[in-house]
């Protein structure tokens, strides 16, 4: 399993209960490492960009990837190098669901040296939040089928937020 941009765990803890062969994370900021070094049953935090990271060809099963598509300036080409790179045969992604059209949100959180952005993006202070209809047509011409996916409110970040949850299999 794969986990990108764990945060402090909480799915972490999820995948670990299902007690998975091998569990790897990839996330973005080094203020994180201490929080998930300290759960049992990962085998391999890495510390590092994502699209970086998977340039190399790397082989998962399942790849989970929450909250993070609404922080990247190319969120379907981070798809695109889990279909190409992984392969993985289950996918869970989430993100924000806040406009039935590409959508323009200010991007606060860059953590200074790891995450790699464009000049002209640096700039531009916004990153695409594509809906969910994007994100599932994407998917689809991938050749992944749409297996679930739910609707959710969520408040830490933004009262009322509408984000959704899906899980894709593989054709």
């Amino acid at each position: 399993v794969l986990e990108i941009g764990p945060y402090l765990g909480l799915h972490t803890e999820i995948i670990t209960a299902n007690k998975p062969k091998f569990l790897e994370l990839v996330d973005a900021n080094p203020l994180n490492a201490r929080e998930l070094y300290r759960i049992n049953g990962v085998d391999n935090l890495i510390i590092d960009d994502v699209l970086f990271y998977l340039q190399d060809a790397k082989k998962f099963d399942v790849v989970v990837c929450c909250g993070v598509l609404y922080h990247l300036h190319c969120p379907l080409h981070l798809l695109e190098l889990i279909v190409n790179n992984t392969d993985p045969n289950w996918i869970v992604l989430d993100s924000r669901q806040d406009l039935p059209q590409l959508s323009f949100i200010v991007e606060s959180d860059n953590v200074t040296k790891n995450r790699f952005i464009r000049d002209e993006w640096k700039s531009a202070k916004f990153s695409i939040v594509p809906p969910f209809e994007i994100i599932n047509l994407a998917m689809q011409n991938m050749n992944y089928e749409l297996v679930k996916q739910t609707r959710v409110e969520v408040w830490d970040y933004k009262p009322k937020a509408d984000t959704w949850v899906g899980l894709w299999r593989k054709i």
